[in-house]
């Protein structure tokens, strides 16, 4: 490598690619992705710095048309007429304490989607609203299989995304 030439020019090149196939692989497998992101923006706030509203606070508030929705979906036989039945999806992300020691407490769970039912009927045009961090893309990411579900189940024309 003293000799005038390319020898650590490609000795560099191949600690590089070593690197960077490891990084590709991490966040490809959305392994520990949410540390590393608190880590780089350092936002490292709790729930009650920002001021964040848990489902609690809602829990005798559930909306009579959400009631109706849940039944909907939970008693539907003949989901020809139905092409997207969500049926109490959920999302939770785990942190990295959480998903090395699972049998301990559950403070580091992040829920992201809280059962969410829904059939779409043919022809329906849908959208969800809501606040930032509400659950939306989550949803759609469950759906289009970006991520993957943690509980409940969704079908999109017959199609089960389990």
């Amino acid at each position: 490598l003293a000799v005038p030439g390319v020898g650590h020019i490609l000795v560099i090149l191949a600690i590089e690619s070593v690197i960077a196939t490891i990084l590709v692989l991490l966040l490809e497998k959305n392994f520990y992705l949410q540390e590393i992101k608190l880590f780089i923006s350092k936002k490292r706030k709790n729930d009650e710095e920002i001021g964040c509203i848990t489902t609690d606070d809602f829990e005798g508030e559930r909306d009579r048309d959400v009631a109706t929705e849940r039944e909907l979906v939970s008693e539907l036989q003949d989901t020809k007429d139905y092409p997207v039945i969500i049926s109490s999806l959920t999302k939770e992300y785990k942190s990295l304490s959480a998903q090395l020691f699972p049998c301990g407490t559950n403070a580091n769970t992040k829920l992201a989607v809280d059962g969410i039912s829904i059939a779409i009927h043919n022809g329906e045009c849908f959208g969800l609203l809501g606040v930032n961090g509400a659950g939306k893309t989550t949803t759609f990411k469950m759906l289009t299989g970006d991520i993957s579900i943690s509980s409940g189940s969704a079908s999109v024309a017959s199609y089960d995304i389990k």
